[in-house]
This record gives structure tokens, C-alpha cells and sequence, in this order.
């Protein structure tokens, strides 16, 4: 769980689902070198990370202020998800750019 090294991960079109990002989330919460992370869309088989997904990374944001990019372009996410991200970043960590 605790990673001193890993700077970007690019993990988009690996059908990471929910669960997965849900995952992800949870290991951001204590991760302090990440600073890209990209779950987008490229090509076939993408990450359709549901609304758990989301939830689990709009909680993780409230904590974490190392991430300084976070690609969930193209993951189905609703524009009710979009909007929760969006305020999640803009209060914790204004410095993330969010790619939706």
C-alpha cells in the first residue's frame, strides 16, 4: 500500500470496473508520490468505474493533496459524478486538474 517511488499511473482501457477503482481510491487516501493518475478511455476495453468508483475517488480527494492530475475521461461517469469530482478537487486540492 505505501508506494515512495511510483509517480504517474496509467492504467486506462484495463477494464478496472468499480471494484477496482474503489481500490485505487482507498491506496490514494495514504499515498503521498502519486501525482498521475489516469483511468481514461483509450481504445478498446476502457474503465467503466461506476458510481462506487466515484464515490470511493471523491472521498479519497477530501484527503489526499499529492495527486495533481486525474484522467477519468470517457469512464461513463455521469455529469452528477463529474459535478461531485469537481467540487471534491476544487476544495481540497486546487491544484488537480481534472481531465472528465
Amino acid at each position: 500500500k505505501v508506494n515512495t517511488t511510483l509517480k504517474i499511473l496509467q492504467i486506462d482501457a484495463n477494464r478496472i470496473g468499480s471494484v477496482g477503482a474503489q481500490a485505487i481510491a482507498e491506496s490514494l487516501k495514504i499515498n503521498q508520490s502519486l501525482t498521475r493518475l489516469d483511468l481514461g478511455y483509450s481504445g478498446t476495453g476502457g474503465n467503466d468505474i461506476g458510481a462506487d468508483g466515484v464515490a470511493a475517488l471523491v472521498e479519497c480527494l477530501k484527503i489526499n493533496t499529492t495527486l495533481t492530475e486525474l484522467r477519468v475521461a470517457q469512464c461513463n461517469l455521469s455529469e452528477e459524478a463529474k459535478e461531485a469530482l469537481r467540487h471534491a478537487a476544487s476544495s481540497r486540492n486546487p491544484k488537480l486538474q481534472l481531465h472528465l
